[in-house]
This record gives C-alpha cells, structure tokens and sequence, in this order.
C-alpha cells in the first residue's frame, strides 16, 4: 500500500488506512475526550470575579466588572449546528454546536446497511446522538466513529476545529487546574502542604496525603 502524507500536519506519514498520522490521530482523540472535562470548568469562569491563579498581586478595578464574561460564553453557549466545513477553524463557533455539528456531518457520509425483515437491504446515514444529549455523549459518538472520519480528507478540518478549540479552553481554565494552596496545616502532619484540587471539595496534603472534607482558606504557602 502507497503511503501518504498525514493530511492533518502535512508532514508525518500517515498510519496505515489512515489519512491521518499516530500523533494527530493522539491528539485528536485526546481533545474529543478533555472537552466535557473543560466545559465545568469554563463554566465556573463566567463570573468575571472568578480568575485562574496567576501569582500576581495588588491592583484594583476602575469600573464595575461585566455581568458575564463573553469569551467564555461564546465557547459554551447556545447555538446551532454549524457544517463543519463552512467554518474552518472553529474560533466563533460555540463548542457543543460545533461537536453536534460534526456528529451530523459524519452522519451524512457514513452509510450503514442492513436487511429489513422481509430480507431487503436497507442504507441510510448513521445515527447519532439522541436530541438532548451531553457534550460527552456526542464526544463518545465522534470516538466511536473517528476510525471512519481518518480514512476522509476532511478530518484535517476536524482535527483543526477539535484541539484548536481544546486548547484554547485549556488556556482559559489553566489556572483553575492548578492546586491552590491552602493557608493552613495539614491536620495529620503538621505541614504546610495542603491543596485544593480544582473541582474538588476540602483540601489534600502533598506530603501525607491526608485528605479534609471542610472548606479550606486559601492563601500563600508558607
């Protein structure tokens, strides 16, 4: 079998009945399983006052905050299906309507086939996700189907539209991923060592390992 160029990076070799390299493959599958973890996290970030931990200090604000902050909103919320190949790069389009989007598009292309009772062979689009569905439900739907959309030309734009969309949430929330410290010690060791982990509940102490369930007061390490 000839091998060609990965159309996703035009660079590497593709993988075998493939048009899509391991590591774009990689990427791809890693960006369509991390976005439902985001979403809360982005959710968490509308709140102007809510800001990813940066180590800065001082300065106050001239002027009331906006009510919501519109780079997060734009990513998740409401919106339309957008056909994936009418809007490249994917910079405006909200995620779930963009995932939603490309669940139809491959719905479109993919026909599958069966016999009907009296025996006849039946061909129609896939199915996808059922109206209503998480962002996680289209995400698993897109991975049950991505060994499909490598073996097209256009997972180069899906692979764009997906990790570009993954990264940029990855930016937002990064400082929300990050443990804050907590301004206290560990109850087990005594240390200065406990952190809140994002999403989570209580404080975990980095060198014990000892874990509290009340809510900790952040601060500085000491």
């Amino acid at each position: 079998m000839a091998e060609h160029v990965c159309v996703c990076c035009l660079r590497r070799t593709a993988a075998p009945g493939t048009l899509s390299c391991r590591l774009c493959t990689g990427e791809l599958t890693d960006a369509l399983r991390e976005l439902p973890k985001l979403v809360p996290l982005l959710e968490l970030l509308l709140e102007p006052s809510v800001q990813p931990t940066t180590g800065s200090r001082g300065g106050g604000r001239a002027h009331s905050p906006a009510p919501l902050r519109l780079d997060v909103l734009t990513l998740i919320g409401p919106g339309h299906p957008t056909p994936p190949l009418d809007a490249l790069g994917g910079g405006d389009i909200p995620i779930l309507p963009m995932v939603t989007g490309w669940a139809g598009y491959i719905a479109t292309q993919h026909r599958t086939g069966w016999r009907d009772p009296s025996g006849t062979v039946r061909v129609a689009p896939a199915d996808p996700a059922p109206r209503g569905a998480t962002l996680a439900a289209w995400c698993t739907w897109l991975l049950a189907y991505l060994p499909y959309a490598l073996t097209e030309p256009w997972v180069a734009e899906m692979h764009t539209q997906i990790t570009g969309v993954t990264a940029l949430c990855t930016r937002l929330v990064g400082g929300l991923r990050r443990p804050a410290p907590v301004d206290r010690p560990c109850p087990e060791c005594g240390l200065y060592a406990l952190v809140q982990r994002y999403g989570g509940r209580g404080a975990t102490c980095e060198s014990c390992g000892a874990q509290t369930t009340d809510s900790p007061t952040h601060g500085v390490n000491r």
